[in-house]
């Protein structure tokens, strides 16, 4: 043991203990050096709190409370006397326990073990849409009561007795039995009778039979004979079989007429749709909208005059100008619609030209206005060039005809108000 007797204060200062702010403790932990100023990386405070920054050592640590705020690795044996507090315990080996493990909620993977005992009541999950999965063997040594339905996929081997009210199937088990019981007394003693004095009088035929083919040629005869008879049904059943098979041919054949005929009715009364080409002779009368649509070039031809009662109207269409271009498709419609841009020039350009229609379209112009140029296929009068109403909001409208797929000629109505 060291001592500082004797020594001077050169040869002793270097050993001695101190905080390193060179003060003396208070509340906050302070770092221990020595005389030189080397750490010790152990902290202390007037309270007895003690931190290191490294490990500690001791064949004894009594405490009356211990707070890990981070990890204890521990290589040997832990003794707890009292309870151990933890939001959280992670064991990485074994966990053997010579107590009662009580815990609210335990997840296990697997649960393996020779034998396991649950004294008491038990339940097993929480809710009736639970499943639970047993693989293997269950043998049960008291009873089993079920709540429910129980599906089984392969067999049921009963080794004892079945007790029931009633089955499916078969109703109430005792009312049944009672039935089943009196009619094997019924097969026991008046049906059994019966069928013993009808074999006693078959037995008594066979006798009378035996008695009159006592010879071997009278049997062949008999069976000659029956042969014969055989035979002749079987001819008989064939000339049937043919007259049958006749008559089902000529059933068809008039069910094939019938069809026809109430097809040929039907095409004289009602239009029936069909695919392909139709050609209607005389004069064909529709009650209600006709509906056409195809992908040819002409949906509706008609060859003649046609008259209408009613008015006849085209859809009118909404013309987009995309990089100052309204594009006018004049294979879509009859009517079309162009609001100009403000302070923009649209060009005009009108497609897909046939000879004989005949076209309108509306110009509106908004509150800032546009104005619009066209190609030289669209022919006006000489001196009554197409321009645009400059007046806000004003619309003009423009009448085309065609006479061939490379011009049209147009005049207009300015300033409709």
């Amino acid at each position: 043991m060291s001592s500082l007797n004797n020594l001077y204060i050169s040869q002793s200062y270097q050993g001695l203990l101190h905080f390193g702010t060179n003060q003396t403790a208070s509340a906050t932990l302070g770092i221990i050096e020595d005389g030189l100023g080397n750490s010790l990386g152990l902290y202390l405070n007037n309270s007895g709190d003690l931190k290191t920054t490294t490990s500690i050592s001791s064949s004894l640590i009594e405490t009356t409370k211990l707070v890990v705020k981070n990890k204890i690795e521990l290589t040997g044996s832990v003794d707890i006397l009292g309870s151990v507090t933890a939001s959280n315990a992670y064991i990485t080996n074994n966990l053997i326990v010579s107590g009662t493990i009580s815990a609210y909620q335990i997840n296990t993977t697997i649960e393996s073990s020779s034998v396991i005992f649950s004294s008491g009541s038990n339940i097993l999950g929480d809710a009736t849409n639970d499943t639970q999965t047993l693989n293997g063997t269950i043998i049960m040594s008291g009873s089993s009561q079920l709540t429910g339905s129980m599906g089984i996929s392969a067999n049921l081997n009963v080794l004892g007795n079945i007790s029931s009210s009633t089955l499916s199937g078969v109703g109430n088990v005792t009312a049944y039995s009672a039935s089943v019981n009196g009619r094997l007394v019924y097969l026991e003693q008046p049906f059994s009778q019966s069928v013993n004095q009808q074999l006693i009088s078959l037995e008594v035929y066979t006798a009378s039979l035996n008695v009159n083919f006592v010879t071997s040629a009278s049997f062949n005869a008999y069976t000659a004979s029956t042969n014969a008879d055989l035979n002749s049904i079987h001819q008989t059943t064939a000339s049937l079989n043919n007259t049958t098979a006749s008559l089902n041919a000529y059933t068809q054949s008039n069910n094939t007429n019938i069809s026809n005929l109430s097809a040929s009715i039907a095409t004289k009364f009602t239009y029936t749709p069909t695919t392909g080409s139709n050609a209607f002779v005389g004069d064909q009368f529709i009650t209600g909208a006709v509906f056409i649509s195809s992908s040819a070039v002409n949906d509706f031809n008609v060859i003649g005059g046609s008259i209408f009662s009613g008015s006849v109207r085209g859809q009118v269409i909404t013309l987009n100008v995309v990089s100052q271009t309204a594009s006018m498709d004049l294979s879509l419609g009859n009517f079309f619609s162009l609001t100009l841009p403000t302070s923009s020039v649209t060009y005009l350009n009108p497609t897909n030209i046939q000879p004989g229609e005949t076209v309108q379209l509306l110009v509106k112009q908004q509150a800032t206005t546009g104005s619009i140029t066209y190609p030289n296929t669209l022919l006006f009068a000489t001196g009554s060039a197409y321009s645009a109403s400059v007046n806000p909001n004003a619309q003009d409208i423009l009448s085309f005809v065609t006479f061939t797929t490379s011009s049209i000629y147009a005049v207009s109505i300015k300033n409709l108000v």
